[in-house]
This record gives structure tokens, sequence and C-alpha cells, in this order.
């Protein structure tokens, strides 16, 4: 299991009491930095016994499902700026007009399992070189 301590990214974090209730929602991309002000700089912060982690891999990813969570969930000691609809919707289009990055497994997965070569390392997706399949 991953640390999520250690993790690279954005974090969006819930933080619940022990009846379960919702008391803050944040986003964060280094979490135990943000958990660390919330402790010294929140009265609320005595009351959370549950902190609840999803990672994201952008920043504004993570910004979006915050903002959702908060109009959706209405945590307790959130308050949003007046225009926030208004932000998300901006931060939705953002993403969308964002260019988009595919992985190499993303793209090992959407391609049968043929004469795939990573150009870079000289192997295919079978880890093997064209000398090592018998190829030229």
């Amino acid at each position: 299991m991953t640390d999520w301590r250690k993790s690279k990214g954005f974090q969006v974090y819930r933080m619940r009491a022990s009846s379960g209730a919702l008391i803050y929602v944040g986003s964060s991309g280094q979490s135990l930095v943000r958990f660390q002000g919330h402790q010294s700089q929140s009265d609320w912060f005595g009351e959370v016994v549950t902190i609840e982690v999803e990672h994201f891999g952008s920043r504004l990813d993570a910004q979006i499902a915050e903002i959702e969570a908060i109009l959706s969930e209405e945590p307790r000691e959130n308050s949003l700026h007046p225009k926030a609809r208004e932000m998300l919707a901006a931060l939705k289009k953002r993403r969308e007009a964002a260019p988009k990055t595919t992985t190499i497994s993303e793209l090992n997965r959407s391609v049968p399992d043929t004469e795939i070569r990573t150009e870079a390392s000289g192997y295919n997706r079978r880890g093997k070189t064209q000398n090592e399949e018998g190829r030229p």
C-alpha cells in the first residue's frame, strides 16, 4: 500500500469527527504540512478523528474535486467564495482546454499486443529488443 505522506501529486482530504460528520474539506500538494497548519490555526482541529485522502494527478483536478465536494457535502467549517460555482465552471473549462497526456501504460492498454516499441528504449511491449525477438 502506498504511503500517502510520501506520494507525489495533489490530494483532496476530508476531516471527520468521531460521529462521522464532515468537518472540513481541503486540497494540497503537501497535505501533511497543511494538516499541521490546521492543527496550529484551527480551533476545530481537536474534533478531527479521521482524515480521508484522495489522490489526483494534477492541482487542477484536485481543485475541481475540492470545490465540488464543498458544494455538495457542505462541511461544517468550510466557507466558499461567493462566486465558487463560477470559479468551478472556469476551472473545468481550463481542464477541458488543457493538452491531454497519455502514459505508456495507458497507451499499452489501448493498443493490441503487437509491435509496440518505445523508441527511446528500443524495447517492445513484452520487454524484448528486436534482436531478442529474432528480427533485424
